[in-house]
Order: C-alpha cells, then sequence, then structure tokens
C-alpha cells in the first residue's frame, strides 16, 4: 500500500477551497500559483459579469488558459475551447470587444490570425478577412500583436513586434527591431493594411527586444506599454512606457523622441494592462527564480495605475484587495517590532531627512530609500540590490507611507500610492523581527495575510 503524505495532504487542502464560480481558487495564496508557472497574462474586464477574465499561456506550449475572479485575489481556472483546428495553441491573447463579440490576434506565420468569440469561453476562426497581413517591404516578421479602437481618427490599430533584421533566426547581423502599426481600412475588422509601419525603433534588441506592446489612450494622452527584453535575468523585462503629447493623435509626434518611463520592477515580467470599471490595473508574472533562467512565475498583486498632471503614471495596490487582505494587528512599534511573521502585511510611516538614506530589515530583504540618490530598493542580504526605481534625486524627504507584504519568498512593496516593487527573493520572508534604521519611525504595524 503507498504511504500516505499527511502532512503534505494538509498542505493541499490547505491551500485550497471551494469558490461561487465552480472549480478550484487558490485561497490562501495572495499571488495566484496553478501547481505550474503563469505564463504571459492577458486581463480583460467582463463589464456585463462584473468579473475579470484573466487569459494566460501555460509554459509548455504557450496553451491560452483562463482564470475569472471577482475580486482580482481570489483566481478560479475556466474552461475555453476552440471549434476550429486552424487556430495556434495561443488563440487568445489580448481580447478586443467589438460589439457584442470578442476578438483576439496572434501570429501565424504570414499574418495575425484572429479569434473570435461570443462569451470568451468558445472561440472560432472569423475568416481570413479578419487576419492582419504583414508588411514585408519594411519587416521580415512579427509577433505579438495588440489590437485596440483609434477614436481619434475611427479606425481599428495594431501595435506588435516587429524585425528588421534577426540573427537568431538567421535573418541578418544582429536584431533590429521595431514596434510596427498597421490600422484597418475603415472602422471594421474584417479588411486591414499591412503592417509597414514603425512607430518606434530598437536598433539593438539584443539589449532590448520589445515584446508584448500594448499601446492605450488614457485621459487626452496615447501610451506606448512594452516589455523590453534582454535587459535583465529574466530575459523578458519590466513594464515601460512612453508618454505622448497632450491632445494629439498617434501619428502627430515623433515616438521616437519620447523618453523611457519604467512602471514595475525587474521581477514583474510581461506585465500587460487593461481598463476596469473605475480605472486601469496592471498585472504581470512574479519571475520563479531569484536570479532568472526560467519562464513565468506567480501572478503578481494587481496594481491601479494612476496618471498624474504631467501624464507621468503611478502605481499602488488595488484599493479593493488591500482592503481583505490583511487580519488585525498582530506586533506594533516604532523603530522595531518582533513576532512570528510567517505571510504578513506591515506598514511603516517614517520621515526622510534631506540627503539621508532609510532601511526597513524583514528577514533577508532590505527595502532602501535614498534621496541623496533617488534609488527604491529591494536588497538582498544586505549587499545585493536586486529589484530598483529611479527616482529623483533630493526628491525624497518627508514623510512617507510603505506597504510591504511578505509571502513565501516574494516581496510586494508600495510606497506613498505611487510606486511599488516586487521582488522574487532567493530565501524565504519569514522572520521574526522588522526594523527601520535611518530616519524618525512614527509607527511599525504588522498583521498575518487572511
Amino acid at each position: 500500500m503507498k504511504r500516505i503524505h499527511w502532512k503534505r495532504l494538509i498542505a493541499v487542502l490547505l491551500m485550497t477551497s471551494i469558490f461561487p464560480w465552480g472549480g478550484v481558487s487558490m485561497a490562501e495564496s495572495l499571488h495566484y500559483y496553478p501547481n505550474e508557472n503563469v505564463g504571459d497574462v492577458h486581463p480583460f474586464y467582463n463589464a456585463a459579469e462584473d468579473s475579470w477574465y484573466m487569459f494566460y499561456l501555460r509554459p509548455n506550449g504557450f496553451q491560452a488558459t483562463l482564470l475569472c475572479s471577482k475580486d482580482m485575489i481570489h483566481w478560479t481556472p475556466k474552461d475555453i475551447t476552440c471549434t476550429s483546428g486552424q487556430l495556434a495553441a495561443y488563440y487568445v491573447l489580448g481580447v478586443l470587444q467589438a460589439g457584442e463579440k470578442y476578438y483576439s490576434w496572434y501570429g501565424s506565420g504570414t499574418s495575425m490570425s484572429a479569434s473570435e468569440s461570443d462569451d470568451l469561453l468558445t472561440w472560432h476562426n472569423p475568416g481570413n478577412e479578419y487576419a492582419i497581413p504583414m508588411g514585408y517591404t519594411t519587416f521580415i516578421g512579427q509577433r505579438d500583436p495588440y489590437v485596440f479602437w483609434d477614436p481619434d481618427e475611427q479606425v481599428y490599430r495594431v501595435i506588435c513586434t516587429a524585425y528588421r533584421t534577426n540573427q537568431l533566426q538567421g535573418r541578418g547581423l544582429g536584431m533590429k527591431c521595431a514596434l510596427g502599426i498597421a490600422s484597418t481600412k475603415s472602422d471594421q475588422l474584417n479588411a486591414w493594411n499591412p503592417i509597414d509601419t514603425a512607430l518606434i525603433d530598437y536598433p539593438d534588441g539584443l539589449n532590448g527586444e520589445p515584446e508584448c506592446p500594448q499601446m492605450l489612450k488614457i485621459g487626452n494622452r496615447w501610451y506606448v506599454f512594452v516589455s523590453l527584453a534582454r535587459r535583465h535575468e529574466n530575459h523578458v523585462g519590466r513594464l515601460s512606457y512612453y508618454i505622448g503629447d497632450e491632445g494629439k493623435g498617434i501619428f502627430e509626434q515623433d515616438w521616437n523622441e519620447k523618453e523611457e518611463h519604467v512602471l514595475t520592477s525587474e521581477d514583474v515580467c510581461a506585465a500587460q494592462v487593461a481598463q476596469g470599471p473605475d480605472g486601469y490595473y496592471l498585472w504581470g508574472w512574479i519571475a520563479e527564480n531569484w536570479n532568472g533562467g526560467s519562464w513565468g512565475g506567480h501572478l503578481s498583486i494587481p496594481l491601479k495605475i494612476s496618471q498624474q498632471p504631467d501624464g507621468t503614471l503611478t502605481t499602488s495596490i488595488a484599493p479593493a484587495v488591500a482592503t481583505m487582505i490583511s487580519e488585525e494587528p498582530v506586533a506594533t512599534g516604532q523603530d522595531k517590532v518582533q513576532g512570528d511573521f510567517s505571510r504578513w502585511h506591515a506598514q511603516a510611516t517614517f520621515f526622510l531627512e534631506a540627503g539621508k538614506r532609510i532601511t526597513f530589515h524583514c528577514g533577508n530583504g532590505q527595502i532602501v530609500l535614498d534621496d541623496a540618490t533617488g534609488l527604491f530598493a529591494v536588497f538582498q542580504n544586505d549587499s545585493l540590490m536586486h529589484v530598483s526605481y529611479q527616482l529623483t534625486p533630493g526628491s525624497l524627504a518627508g514623510t512617507h507611507e510603505m506597504q510591504v507584504i511578505g509571502e513565501e519568498n516574494i516581496l510586494e512593496v508600495f510606497l506613498d500610492d505611487q510606486w511599488s516593487l516586487a521582488a522574487r527573493m532567493q530565501e524565504p520572508t519569514q522572520c521574526e523581527q522588522m526594523r527601520i534604521e535611518g530616519g524618525q519611525t512614527t509607527l511599525i504595524t504588522v498583521r498575518n495575510l487572511k
């Protein structure tokens, strides 16, 4: 008789619960993980059901997979089916709603093929007229399409990764990339111009290959979002973005002249932005290994995006999530708190003097805020700067509010409802002491995660 591993069985039972969608929800894990890595994510808010649909790719074969949630934390798998044998395994990526139907596009040899659905669950090929032809006069290959509506010109457009050369595929020398763009010939989705125009050039793709691009109009500005690969140990990059000029259309400005900004830390990969009922949200996958070498990982906590008057974007933990994740305080103190902190949510208020540096210690993790250099970062064991956000030097003096979430070996840090860092740590975040050094601390409060 095979021996029963009771500890493992109990752990599995504790990590799962039945959820109203039917199926299994990882109720005890704030960072969703379905016993295998979550690959590239494509969130879509289904207004008809007041629910989030999270399409993602599985690591083996890039199989399109679906999760659903009412609250952005409890995710339940839902079956999706393809009724047309012509569709690839990754037949659902970014989703566009047009009228009463839903569409998605994916790279397919000589064109970008379309998928169509009436209910987001059953998909089919709507016909070759919905495919987007590739422009081979400019590019030798394209992938990662994202289709969106342009209200300024009343047409649909696609933005995608495009290659002028790609020596890794035996096509020319180096990797000269661009973000390619094209539009429909009218306000309908069944007649497309070829993708033969470059919106942004990346002449050295071996040190910044543009992946998973999006283009969105937020307020009165257009934005380009893209993850630039090959710059970091996780290969696929953090989320970069470019800010369009206020009141100008897509082609009324030179996107190659725009400054690159970043919206996530290095361990949140291939992030995607989606519009919800009350604004824009962001998800990505937190890399499986702290030092890279894998594709996919845990689903990140949803971030709420806010637009500033100058067009820059900031992030914070989704407000609805922040109110539901924690229990009553288990420890409070000024400079130091002690206890058995396994899965925890710490909040700290502190004052940082001009030109000074403050460090929040929590086990093997150190969170640093340095006014002199503008550095906001997570360090591993005091020495290795792991993920970071470069802020303006000399702008951080004053009072700050910081939230830190520790679960397994993941740290997520939220500063002043403006900046967010997520890090896969080398060691578990479980600790018995948290302390702040180098500042005037008003209060540290620690709660257990629900």
